[in-house]
């Protein structure tokens, strides 16, 4: 419905556009292409989304993304000096065919802000890249505030501030942003009443 309206409206070319989610949105037997698209090896197809996007405390479950270039891949496929908030995406599978940067969130966040955004259940992430993530592949020059995956890392690369943001580990990562929390810690709710 209006989603994939508007993730058609972002790539072709309206990337400034804003959106707001209205309820819960199940992708269940849809395959999803990012909005926002950054090519490493053609940047005439590069259309990053600058826009807002708030997710109104809703959940987007059952994502799946197989991009077969060489595009960035997520729910985002770059966002750059965006606003993205206020939003769930459980149980995702992203696959970049080109090995490029993939995460849940976004393949890439740029110059970008992310609050009060968390990726759970059952996360798959493929790639050839080193750059993958429960909420971005990489994350640059970016701010991520109240944030939680329970994917390995936050963000692969990370030249970026995060403000109590954490990920599912038993022992903290040198290449992820935020902090580590474990499966029991996310399981008693201690890290959701931090947030």
């Amino acid at each position: 419905g209006h989603l994939f309206w508007f993730a058609r409206q972002v790539n072709s070319g309206n990337n400034t556009s804003n959106a707001k989610l209205m309820a819960d949105i199940d992708l269940k037997g849809y395959d999803w292409t990012p909005m926002g698209t950054h090519d490493d090896t053609d940047s005439s197809k590069n259309v990053h989304f600058k826009g807002i996007f708030d997710g109104n405390y809703h959940v987007v479950k059952n994502l799946s993304v197989v991009v077969p270039d060489n595009s960035e891949a997520g729910f985002f496929g770059r966002a750059e000096s965006a606003t993205i908030k206020n939003f769930g995406i459980i149980n995702a599978r992203v696959e970049g065919k080109g090995g490029y940067r993939v995460g849940v969130i976004g393949g890439e966040l740029h110059k970008s802000s992310l609050t009060n955004v968390f990726t759970a259940g059952d996360i798959t992430l493929i790639t050839e890249d080193s750059q993958k993530g429960g909420i971005a592949g990489e994350s640059h020059s970016s701010t991520l505030t109240n944030c939680y995956t329970t994917y390995g890392n936050l963000t692969a690369t990370a030249v970026t501030a995060a403000t109590n943001c954490y990920y599912q580990a038993a022992a903290a990562s040198s290449e992820s942003a935020g902090a580590y929390a474990t499966a029991a810690q996310l399981a008693s709710g201690q890290i959701a009443y931090a947030l």
